[in-house]
């Protein structure tokens, strides 16, 4: 089973998150572990359940750079860079932009440079 984990940016750090659900409202409350703020009012983003090619836990809203991980040394510079996002419409979690190249293992070949909250300058390169 598939590990779920949530975490949340508090508006100066990311800190982990516990949520609660209801069946049929959806979130009932929750708590921001570290922080005095209200999770209603964060941004709370999901673990999608992978790690990155170092070992990383990836979460929704992570900045990834994208290698093509069959060809060439570990030091190859990445093809693309993405962040992660939910596509309800596929119920898949996505890379935004999605690289050119079309890999069913690219998962397998990211590394989190960081996100988009505290990182939002890494888009722009």
């Amino acid at each position: 089973m598939r590990e779920i984990k949530f975490r949340a940016w508090d508006g100066y750090r990311m800190t982990t998150a516990g949520i609660s659900f209801n069946n049929t409202t959806g979130v009932l409350g929750g708590e921001v572990f570290g922080s005095k703020g209200d999770i209603q009012e964060m941004p709370v983003m999901q673990y999608i359940g992978l790690k990155d090619k170092n070992g990383v836990e990836i979460y929704e809203g992570d900045i990834v750079d994208a290698f093509d991980w069959g060809v060439g040394p570990e030091t190859q510079k990445p093809i693309c860079r993405s962040v992660v996002e939910w596509d309800s419409q596929e119920a898949a979690w996505q890379l935004n932009p999605q690289p050119t190249e079309d890999r069913y293992d690219l998962f397998r070949s990211l590394a989190v440079i960081g996100n988009i909250y505290e990182n939002p300058e890494l888009l722009n390169d």
